[in-house]
């Protein structure tokens, strides 16, 4: 087995042993999520032009498993940011428990922060991420006016994002599948994002001043049994369920048509077969020398 391999099994190691030991965490779905698309997310990291000696920032590193696998595969310094004071006390938590296993090429530093007014000097980095964040904000242009603020001429920012509209199923889902998909795009929107952020983001970098803009669509497809067992269908179930108290705040669903749309979907996954296609937009682009 090489090192790097090595690394990503222990990683994922202790990402499923915290799983199984905290099924009442708050966002577990989010964290079921991280683990689960880690082959997915590291494709996607090997092939960013990331360079040994980068300083990286991790914007919006939740649970922190991105700065633990590009410290992982490169010998550089990540700063993961979140504004989630119990997402930056799991991550480190993660980081001790894989360090006291194995020693990272790379350092690693979590810190709670805000996107808005990031606290780092101006020219800090050489390259900036950010997973599934944008679709979040209320004001995407001015987190981009910070990143082009704190990254150096010629860094490079890289956002990965979703769009709605690039998600194919068949058969179509059940009338309350997409009720309940509706009403979790609904809250988003409500909270200020944006679940079709990704066909916008290339508009707003350009529009931020960044340079060599480009844009690539990473699918994920599946054709299998939708049992309860299975992964994705454990997550959206989870992820709706911790949302119930906001779709009903916002009046979108009563609590007896969210039940009886829950237990349709659940009976119904039971015997499914299903094809999906979920999508990522990948937008590359460099602040000018």
């Amino acid at each position: 087995m090489d090192t790097l391999t090595a690394f990503y099994e222990e990683i994922d190691r202790q990402y499923e042993l915290f799983l199984k030991e905290k099924t009442e965490l708050n966002d577990w779905w989010l964290m079921l999520q991280t683990y689960y698309m880690s082959i997915s997310r590291r494709s996607i990291l090997h092939s960013l032009p990331i360079q040994p000696s980068y300083r990286i920032l991790d914007l919006g590193t939740g649970f922190g498993a991105v700065p633990l696998e590009l410290a992982s595969h490169w010998q550089v310094k990540v700063e993961g940011i979140d504004i989630d004071q119990a997402k930056i006390k799991i991550a480190h938590q993660m980081k001790n428990r894989i360090e006291n296993q194995m020693k990272l090429p790379g350092d690693i530093h979590y810190q709670w922060g805000d996107a808005n007014q990031l606290p780092y000097d101006d020219n800090s980095f050489d390259f900036v991420i950010s997973w599934y964040v944008f679709q979040h904000l209320t004001n995407p242009l001015h987190v981009l006016e910070e990143i082009f603020r704190v990254l150096r001429p010629g860094g490079i920012v890289c956002l990965i994002d979703v769009d709605d509209q690039l998600v194919l199923t068949y058969p179509e889902p059940l009338p309350e599948e997409k009720q309940l998909r509706k009403a979790l795009s609904q809250v988003q929107k409500l909270r200020g994002g944006d679940r079709y952020i990704g066909r916008k983001l290339p508009s707003y970098l350009h529009h931020a001043e960044f340079k060599n803009i480009s844009a690539t669509i990473i699918t994920q497809t599946q054709f299998q049994k939708q049992t309860m067992e299975n992964i994705d269908q454990k997550m959206m179930l989870d992820h709706y369920m911790r949302v119930k108290d906001a779709i009903l705040e916002f009046e979108i669903m009563t609590e007896k048509e969210f039940h009886q749309c829950i237990q349709k979907v659940s009976a119904h996954g039971e015997s499914a077969y299903g094809f999906v296609s979920n999508a990522q937009v990948v937008t590359l682009a460099q602040r000018p020398n």
